[in-house]
């Protein structure tokens, strides 16, 4: 964060400041007293189960030089709001208003986090670039990564994740973004939401931080966004794979064991391009990446063959991010680790580069709940069951919910012997591990509440262990 005094803090989010001298200039902005540094400012928020302001003293002591409060009172160096949570979107406002950097925000139902390191690894290659880190991608994370915006930064990628009615929309005014994308609309949080209908009008809310000069960009292949076509005010554009109406579309695709490969169509022209990413939804990622990139070279009026290039090697150079889809390979058994979260759609996703993955082995799927599907969820788990049975040697379930995918998989006519539900993480890891072999390929998905990192980590260390006695024994004969 670059300098900022308290007296535009005030006038940033309305505060009311007690015994504060408004020249001070903070040091940054810290929601938690135990990584606060000296001089940063102290913004206690309210969870649903938490209360920041039960940290005020912690944070004074740990130097706070001032702190942001919703609870009334008369204390020396606070500033009085009467809610901290929308005081820092507030803040995030203002602060992003100083700077001419353009900003993309990326929402869907899946794909959100990959789409967005897609974009930032081709907008990198153009400009100096900022991308939102981790999971900092709701209603307090946000924010805290509008906070990180610098003079030195021409383009920047935000992330936006929600639950609920009316989040997006809070976070889209604070960023204040040039370019909105969506990936998709499936069933992700469809417990809150109650039907796709209403997920497609919560991340449409992300349209609405948009200038008058602002960009919308598509999955055309989504026929909820698809229908959007032709109506709304600013400029779409479309992108997809089987919709070739598209003005962004890929074909010739082409899954090799270290990513994809596929010819891309614009209204600038062609260009083919090598993903390090399995998969046709990641397809999908690259060419909404491929076209916010289009958006920034229009905008600067780069030379296109120019342009061609850095996408391509800006795509060249993405890197799945930490369990989103990664390829271990470990004594001749290949692992499609998966484990960060899961919904129909990405689940969906995740089969479909099992089925279509090389294997001299066996295909076998583990497969954990996916969360937050209400009453969505029976059906959600039972044609996930059918689906992978088509595509799965082997199955193994974990969580109450997985027992209707254990139903849908039996009723495609997978033999009992051949699929499995566990009670803990430690059963399934044993079944797991004595089934695998040479040449098979796992994937292993669920939602990130079902730990599925754990039976990763138990096969990865079966397998490190039985590749160090092979050698161990070779070496003896």
């Amino acid at each position: 964060m670059e300098r900022i005094t308290l007296r535009e803090i005030v006038e940033y989010c309305s505060a009311h400041p007690c015994e504060v001298d408004l020249k001070t200039v903070i040091e940054g902005i810290s929601i938690d007293s135990r990584s606060l540094k000296q001089g940063e400012l102290f913004i206690p928020i309210i969870g649903e189960k938490f209360n920041g302001h039960n940290f005020i003293d912690k944070a004074r002591e740990a130097g706070a030089v001032a702190v942001l409060s919703a609870q009334r009172g008369s204390d020396p160096g606070t500033l009085y709001v009467d809610d901290t949570l929308q005081a820092l979107l507030d803040i995030a406002r203002g602060y992003r208003k100083r700077f001419s950097t353009r900003i993309t925000a990326i929402t869907g139902s899946s794909g959100k986090t990959t789409t967005k390191e897609m974009c930032a690894a081709v907008l990198s290659e153009f400009m100096p670039t900022l991308k939102t880190e981790g999971n900092l991608n709701n209603l307090v994370g946000l924010p805290l990564s509008v906070l990180r915006l610098g003079s030195g930064h021409r383009a920047a990628v935000f992330e936006m994740g929600m639950n609920r009615f009316g989040e997006i929309s809070r976070m889209t005014r604070a960023a204040l973004p040039d370019i909105s994308v969506i990936t998709n609309i499936g069933t992700a949080h469809i417990e809150h939401l109650g039907s796709q209908k209403g997920i497609l009008k919560a991340k449409t809310e992300i349209f609405e931080g948009l200038p008058p000069d602002g960009v919308v960009i598509l999955n055309g292949d989504d026929p909820l966004l698809w229908e959007l076509k032709g109506k709304l005010p600013p400029k779409t554009v479309f992108f997809g794979i089987s919709n070739k109406d598209c003005e962004i579309t890929a074909g010739n695709i082409l899954q090799t064991r270290d990513g994809m490969c596929f010819s891309v169509s614009s209204p600038y022209g062609d260009l083919e391009v090598d993903l390090p990413a399995i998969g046709k939804h990641n397809v999908l990622n690259a060419l909404a990446a491929i076209a916010v990139g289009l958006e920034y070279a229009d905008n600067d009026r780069t030379e296109v063959q120019e342009v061609f290039n850095l996408i391509k090697e800006g795509l060249s150079c993405y890197r799945c991010a930490d369990m989103r889809q990664n390829i271990i390979s470990k004594s001749g058994v290949t692992i499609i680790d998966d484990c960060y979260n899961a919904n129909p759609d990405s689940m969906s996703a995740a089969l479909g580069v099992l089925s279509s993955y090389p294997s001299s082995g066996k295909k076998i799927a583990v497969l954990g709940d996916m969360l937050e599907l209400g009453d969505y969820s029976e059906q959600a788990h039972r044609a996930l069951g059918e689906e992978a049975a088509k595509c799965s040697d082997n199955i193994l379930l974990i969580g109450t919910a997985s027992e209707n995918t254990l139903l849908g998989a039996i009723q495609i006519g997978k033999l009992t012997s051949q699929i499995a539900h566990f009670e803990d993480i430690e059963e399934l890891s044993r079944e797991l591990i004595s089934i695998t072999s040479k040449g098979d390929v796992i994937l292993i998905k669920g939602s990130r509440g079902m730990r599925l990192e754990q039976v990763r980590d138990a096969l990865i260390e079966s397998l490190d262990s039985g590749l160090e006695n092979k050698e161990q024994g070779e070496i003896g004969q």
